[in-house]
């Protein structure tokens, strides 16, 4: 919970829209997600905002990295969120 708190407190470095959230419900197949994640990627070639485009994109790309394959390759048995995104603070 404390997470959440620090995380609603964090700002894009460029003040525009940075965060991916992918919400998986529980085991499914992490490879359709994966796809979507490519597919999204593409789109956001489209948006017009050069800044806010490149921290999309960024946001995506993490977000894939958290997706590749591993073992078992289905999301855990409560389910997976993945949140992604440029901020002007790091947070660990």
């Amino acid at each position: 919970m404390e997470e959440i708190r620090e995380l609603s407190k964090v700002r894009s470095s460029s003040g525009g829209t940075s965060l991916v959230t992918l919400m998986i419900p529980p085991n499914v197949a992490l490879g359709q997600h994966r796809e979507q994640v490519q597919q999204e990627l593409g789109t956001s070639k489209n948006i017009k905002n050069k800044t806010v485009r490149k921290d999309v994109a960024s946001a995506l790309k993490s977000c894939a990295q958290q997706l590749k394959p591993r073992h078992p390759d289905t999301a855990p048995p409560n389910g997976l969120v993945v949140c992604c995104g440029a901020t002007a603070q790091c947070y660990v």
